[in-house]
């Protein structure tokens, strides 16, 4: 008989993620990534409402109240289309349509909740957190842009730019080590 596992939701959601953020920058299926990257959101948002933490994807107040239940339905639609036959309705060849550009919003805001639930974030989450700075600049806040541009020449920003997303997690690994 196999040994029991005790393991809180937290946990779950770091595991969950963690393992979406490694098959990301290996440039994985999308669909496991999805897959794997909705369901710790989904924790983290939970966990994150049930502290009453800032808003966060599915309940930013960028969105209208009468248009929130449309807004949250929408981005809930292709993970619930992934997990659950039922929607189907036995049609096996039922299809949706995937944007797999998704995936890093749902990590990307999935590490924004551990940061207001004062989780610690651990190297493969903080590597995607690093990655999308480097890639994405103009998300930053105009404080974390100016630190960002102090901290690093133009120069070091273009190479890091050009590393290989395969590459990054584990040079980044080796640079906590």
């Amino acid at each position: 008989m196999e040994e029991t596992v005790t393991i809180t939701k937290i946990e779950i959601a770091h595991r969950l993620l963690k393992t979406a953020i490694e098959l990301w920058f290996a440039n994985s299926d999308p669909i496991p990534i999805h897959t794997l990257s909705a369901a710790a959101y989904q924790i983290v948002h939970d966990l994150n409402s049930h502290n009453k933490g800032p808003e966060l994807l599915f309940d930013t107040k960028l969105i209208k109240n009468e248009y929130r239940a449309d807004f949250t339905s929408a981005f809930k639609k292709v993970s619930n289309f992934m997990k659950h036959a039922e929607r189907a309705k036995g049609d096996k060849f039922k299809s949706i349509e995937f944007t797999p550009e998704l995936n890093e919003q749902f990590i990307l805001f999935t590490i924004f909740g551990l940061k207001y639930l004062k989780e610690n974030l651990i190297a493969e989450e903080i590597a995607f957190e690093r990655w999308q700075m480097f890639q994405n600049p103009n998300l930053l806040p105009d404080a974390g842009k100016e630190l960002f541009d102090h901290t690093f020449t133009a120069e070091s920003i273009e190479k890091i730019r050009s590393i290989e997303k395969s590459e990054f997690l584990q040079a980044f690994k080796l640079l906590l080590r």
